[in-house]
């Protein structure tokens, strides 16, 4: 016969033959028969109870307004406020943010740059190659032209 502890599942398992066969029974003692009366009347309880409450406990409390709603219109308020800015002075800006990382995602230059996004991603269409396959997936970054990143002594 063969035991295998456990298998892959995590289950006990064992193989073999049956060689004998026996058949157990508890003993009749008063012990046994308590147990057995106890288990019997306990599954015929229900396991979930109804209680009826004098009042109702409120364990939250309606927000007319919650903390990711405000970030989100704060945002919104302060994107609306950008003002665009020269379109020299963007590129400038992209391009020092460029001298930093290779990579960058549109959000993550719009923040930099404190531009709106639409005129952000106008000028990269036009110095920066958007990245669609792994392993730099939806990121921007120069164009081969644009880029220098020989090492400076």
């Amino acid at each position: 016969m063969l035991l295998y502890p456990f298998l892959r599942s995590g289950r006990l398992s064992l193989e073999g033959r049956v060689v004998k066969r026996a058949e157990c029974r508890p003993p009749a003692s008063n012990s046994y028969l308590k147990m057995k009366i106890a288990q019997i009347s306990n599954s015929g309880q229900p396991k979930k109870q109804v209680l009826q409450m004098e009042k109702a406990a409120v364990k939250f409390k309606p927000v007319a307004a919650h903390a990711e709603d405000m970030m989100r219109i704060k945002q919104k308020k302060e994107g609306a406020k950008t003002v665009r800015a020269d379109r020299n002075v963007l590129m400038q800006a992209l391009f020092h943010a460029f001298e930093k990382h290779q990579y960058y995602r549109l959000q993550d230059l719009q923040q930099l740059t404190q531009q709106p996004a639409g005129y952000v991603k106008e000028l990269l269409t036009e110095i920066a190659v958007y990245n669609t396959a792994p392993p730099h997936k939806s990121m921007w970054e120069l164009k081969p032209e644009y880029r220098d990143y020989a090492v400076q002594k």
